[in-house]
């Protein structure tokens, strides 16, 4: 065992003094690079791709600028959408984007506003360059002007437009569509359904059923209540002899149990005589006799 160790560890002075150089290069080779360091010359510049390095750098920066301003439109899309009634006179920069607008679109808007521009129907807010449609037909049935905004624009109205051309007053109960059409606000679609709306409760008692109408906001509404009137002869009035217990709820929208009773008294006692009759039902008392008076008739 000891022979076998001494034949592989044992070296000749020839063996120590090989090893002993070939370590001493090893570590040359391993300093060398530390020790000595040459100066190479810097190449040439080239001036054409100095301008592509600097015109790619200058894109760049550019696509980071718009970037950021699509990721600020991003973030104004993404907040929650509130909506609320509004007037978009008076609205300021916020609650434009609240209800959706970006801020771009916002402050079109508001600098529209305050260099003295109005809006004066609500479909109005559709000519803003830069409002998204979609958006718009969303806002409009949450347009209601205030009455001094109503009022300004019925007075604007009245200075710039001629006599012949401005809209005048009209009878609820006997405007056909051409006159609707005449009053600020009203399309072809909202006079047809307030003819629709009046045939439905045959006929209007008071202006305040108007605003009644489906689709009719109250902005507008406000504007075109100047315009309307109604006389009591053509208010229209159902036979007292006649009328049904549905006809009767949908023009007086009184207590259904007065209502049967006058028609159970009708059934008893035979057709009215008089108006007068009405003060023998039960429970009828005098704001509900005066009531009936506008509506019910006897022929």
């Amino acid at each position: 065992m000891k022979r076998i160790w001494k034949s592989y560890f044992s070296f000749s002075s020839k063996e120590r003094l090989a090893m002993m150089v070939l370590l001493l290069l090893m570590g040359v080779f391993i300093a060398a690079p530390y020790i000595y360091q040459p100066a190479f010359d810097s190449p040439p510049a080239d001036s054409a791709l100095i301008n592509l390095v600097q015109k790619v750098n200058a894109d760049e920066r550019l696509l980071n600028v718009y970037t950021k301003e699509e990721a600020k439109e991003e973030s104004i899309k993404k907040k929650p959408v509130v909506l609320f009634y509004f007037d978009p006179n008076t609205l300021d920069l916020k609650g434009w984007q609240q209800l959706g607008l970006s801020e771009r679109t916002s402050k079109t808007i508001v600098k529209y506003t305050s260099k003295g521009g109005r809006f004066r129907t609500p479909e109005d807010i559709l000519k803003i360059w830069g409002m998204p449609a979609e958006i718009a037909q969303k806002l409009i049935p949450f347009i209601q002007f205030s009455k001094e905004s109503a009022r300004d624009y019925v007075k604007q109205t009245n200075f710039q437009e001629t006599r012949q051309n401005a809209p005048s007053s009209i009878d609820i109960n006997l405007a056909g569509e051409n006159e609707w059409l005449r009053l600020p606000g009203i399309g072809a679609v909202l006079s047809k359904r307030i003819l629709s709306f009046r045939n439905k409760l045959g006929g209007f008692v008071s202006i305040d059923q108007v605003k009644k109408t489906y689709g009719l906001s109250d902005s507008v509404y406000q504007i075109i209540l100047p315009f309307l009137k109604i006389e009591n002869n053509n208010i229209p009035k159902d036979d007292l002899n006649t009328v049904s217990f549905y006809q009767l709820k949908k023009r007086t929208h009184l207590p259904d149990e007065v209502l049967r009773n006058i028609l159970v008294y009708r059934q008893k006692n035979g057709l009215f005589q008089s108006l007068l009759d009405l003060k023998n039902i039960q429970n009828m008392d005098d704001s509900i006799y005066n009531q009936l008076l506008t509506h019910v008739k006897v022929n």
